[in-house]
Order: structure tokens, then C-alpha cells, then sequence
């Protein structure tokens, strides 16, 4: 294992430092994200933020001009998603493209110029998050989204459990 763990950071430290010349600089992500204390720590004992500070550095340090996301704030700290969201807005302000899946519905609110709104796997909104805000003035996206997609009306389990967190 430790052969391995050699082999592994000796690759790592000639491979990764060239790859700025196509992109960013690794040393920028190491910096934005803190991550210097942790360069040598194994991705396993790494924790889950860490590990998804990586993924996110693994991904974007050759500055792809299109980045397709997964849930990328899910499991970071408050200040990396603060400046993953910065990194986002400044890409696409340079007229690059950043689609990026959320369950978040304040994070689409404040990034997002376009949005695809699924239910069961199908569209069911596809346009401008303002023409959407405007053709429902007052509401939060989440509101939006709830009536959008049939919101279900929990009001009497939520009061079942209430309650029961109350009998014990």
C-alpha cells in the first residue's frame, strides 16, 4: 500500500502541475478551496467536503469551456460553495456554458439565467428563471416549482408527527 501511495503522489506531482498550461492553475484551486495542508492526504481519509473540493478541482482544472455539474455544492462548506457559485457566474460571464443539476432551489434562483424544471424525467418548464419569476410575481422558485409540479399538501402527516414527537 504505501508503494502504492508513492507511486500515486509521484504521478500526481509530475502530471498535475502541466496541466495549467491548459487551464487553470492547480495551485488557484488548491488555494480557493484550502486544501494545501491536504495535498498528501489520501482521497479515503479524506472528509466528504474534502473529497468533493477534489472532485470539483479534478474536473474544472482544465477549464472545459462546457461544465456539466451534478449537485456540485451538495456536502461543501459554506465558503467553498460561496466561491464555487463565484467561479460558476464568473465562466459563464465570459459567455461559457454552466448546466448544473440542484435540488436547491434558491442556488438555481440566484445563478441561473435559464432552467429546465423536471417532474418524473419530464420537462415541464423550460426558459428564463425572470419570465418565470414575472409570470408569478411574489413567489420564491420554490413556490413555483411546488404548484408546477402538483404539490402535495402534507399538512396532516406533518401534524401526525408532531404530535407524536410529543407523546414520547
Amino acid at each position: 500500500m504505501a508503494q502504492k501511495k508513492k507511486h500515486y503522489r509521484a504521478l500526481r506531482r509530475q502530471f498535475i502541475p502541466h496541466l495549467s498550461k491548459w487551464g487553470y492553475s492547480r495551485q488557484l484551486w488548491i488555494n480557493l478551496f484550502a486544501l494545501a495542508d491536504n495535498l498528501d492526504t489520501p482521497i479515503q481519509d479524506m472528509s466528504h467536503g474534502m473529497r468533493e473540493k477534489t472532485i470539483i478541482i479534478r474536473t474544472l482544472l482544465v477549464n472545459p469551456e462546457v461544465w456539466i455539474l451534478d449537485e456540485p455544492i451538495q456536502g461543501l462548506d459554506p465558503q467553498a460553495a460561496f466561491d464555487l457559485k463565484q467561479v460558476m457566474k464568473a465562466h459563464a460571464e465570459q459567455g461559457k456554458t454552466v448546466i448544473f443539476s440542484t435540488h436547491v432551489l434558491d442556488t438555481a434562483q440566484q445563478l441561473c439565467g435559464e432552467i429546465a424544471i423536471l417532474k418524473n424525467g419530464e420537462m415541464i418548464f423550460n426558459g428564463s428563471v425572470k419570465s418565470l419569476l414575472e409570470a408569478h410575481p411574489k413567489e420564491s422558485l420554490e413556490t413555483i416549482y411546488l404548484n408546477l409540479i402538483g404539490r402535495k399538501n402534507n399538512q396532516s402527516e406533518i401534524e401526525q408527527l408532531e404530535g407524536d414527537s410529543h407523546a414520547e
